[in-house]
């Protein structure tokens, strides 16, 4: 069994310094490519 801890994309509210946990804070362009490559790489994990 493999177990992966994966933090969040980055966000606007990260960007801003803002912390919410129950926002829907929009993904920045950066934070799109994170998830991005995330959906990539994630399904190729052994």
């Amino acid at each position: 069994m493999s177990i992966y801890l994966i933090r969040h994309a980055q966000s606007l509210g990260n960007v801003n310094g803002r912390v919410e946990s129950h926002a829907s804070i929009p993904l920045t362009e950066y934070g799109h490519q994170q998830a991005q490559n995330l959906a990539n790489t994630l399904p190729k994990a052994k």
